[in-house]
This record gives structure tokens, sequence and C-alpha cells, in this order.
């Protein structure tokens, strides 16, 4: 008695093993899933999550792309299916990441900084 198998599992190995013996039992490797994106279509992803906005390419009003946009975007532009999770198993292979998007000021011109700086010691300074 085997724990954990489906009945139908233990008969595909009972199949094996009259058909091949112990070498049937051998595992084998498993190619998983068919990808959904070709090399030519990942490339044109990454280029355009680089080098464009959302609201570049139809996201009007969104700044930062997001995995759902992504998704949105590939399956508009190569009519495939794909999920979540599965947009975002694309997009760790390709060795995209994501952070949370933070704004970065404008360099600041340092003689103002500096007068700033003056000014600031001197009202420290007042009661």
């Amino acid at each position: 008695e085997m724990e954990g198998l489906e009945p139908h599992a233990v008969g595909n190995y009972i199949k094996s093993y009259n058909k091949s013996g112990l070498s049937g039992l051998e595992m084998k490797f498993s190619p998983g899933a068919k990808r959904k994106l070709n090399k030519e279509q990942e490339n044109h992803l990454i280029e355009i999550i680089i080098n464009k906005m959302p609201d570049e390419v139809g996201f009007e009003g969104r700044k930062n792309w997001t995995i759902e946009l992504i998704r949105q975007w590939a399956i508009n532009q190569f009519d495939v299916e794909l999920c979540h999770s599965a947009m975002s198993i694309v997009l760790r292979r390709l060795n995209l990441s994501y952070t949370r998007p933070t704004y970065v000021l404008a360099k600041a011109d340092k003689e103002k900084q500096e007068a700033f700086k003056k000014d600031f010691e001197t009202l420290k300074k007042t009661p």
C-alpha cells in the first residue's frame, strides 16, 4: 500500500514497471509548460518596460509599471493569455524586478542651499 498517491498514479507506475521493469520507474526530465512569450516578444517587452512609461503605450494617467499593467499590455500586444502569477514569473525570468516608485527631486542650486543654511542659522539664534 502506497500512501499519498492517487489510484491512477499507482496504475501508471504499474504499467511503466510491467512495460520496462525498474528502468520504467526512473524519474525523467519534465520540461514544464510551454512558454507563453517567445524570445522576440520577451525582448520587445523588456524594451517597452525600460524605455517607456505606461501612459506612452495607452494607459492614460499611469506613470509607473505594475505587474497588472504589464500583463494587460502583453495580452493586448501579443494576443496571449497570462495570469498575474505567470506574468510575475516571466518578469523574474527576464531579471526584471520591481520596487515602489519614489520621487527624486531635481538637483538643487548650491548657492541657494548655502544662502538658506546661513539664513537658517541666523533664525535659530534669534529668540
